[in-house]
């Protein structure tokens, strides 16, 4: 699951259990986004206009538009 906004998408990302190995074959500061680009039909979007989360209230605000 990644968050769209800003006409993007981005982190925040959820991954599932299904790509940890995949990430913990990434290397130094390389990114998850190729992990992404990989599975495109893997990919649920979120709309998150807020596009970060800081704090314990935007973690929950983005839980909220999950459940």
């Amino acid at each position: 699951m990644t968050c769209a906004y800003k006409d993007a998408t981005g982190v925040p990302v959820l991954f599932g259990r299904t790509f940890f190995a995949e990430l913990l074959m990434l290397h130094d500061q390389e990114g998850a986004k190729k992990i992404l680009k990989n599975h495109p039909d893997a990919i649920v979007i979120v709309p998150f206009d807020q596009g970060n989360i800081d704090t314990s209230e935007d973690y929950e605000r983005l839980r909220d538009l999950i459940d």
